[in-house]
């Protein structure tokens, strides 16, 4: 049984992409879709190892393994002392600022005139 996890903005993430666990290759997206209970979200099911030792502290986030690659499902180690999730839960998760939402900060800049 997959985990779940839920994030506002999946950046081109599609089954099949990597899970990271703190780094370390961990498992595969097995969909992306947008959540029947809250259409402002994305719901992402993954496929972790077992073993994968994903707790209530961890948090999941988009990212990439590097930057010539595409988007990858990124997951903290979270805490040692915090209770394990089991699958078929849901892992919290952290939204990031997506590309557009950087490029309109950047662009709404101004630089002040030198003298």
């Amino acid at each position: 049984m997959p985990y779940r996890t839920y994030l506002r903005y999946a950046g081109g993430l599609e089954a099949g992409a990597p899970v990271l666990f703190g780094g370390i290759n961990a498992g595969r997206v097995a969909a992306v879709r947008p959540w029947a209970s809250d259409a402002t979200r994305i719901e992402i099911l993954v496929e972790l190892k077992k073993g994968t030792p994903v707790n209530e502290k961890s948090l999941a986030k988009l990212g990439s393994v590097s930057l010539m690659s595409g988007p990858a499902l990124l997951i903290s180690t979270g805490s040692n002392d915090a209770h394990r999730i089991a699958p078929g839960d849901s892992i919290p998760s952290q939204d990031v600022a997506s590309m557009d939402e950087i490029i309109a900060k950047i662009s709404t800049w101004r630089t002040v005139p030198t003298l």
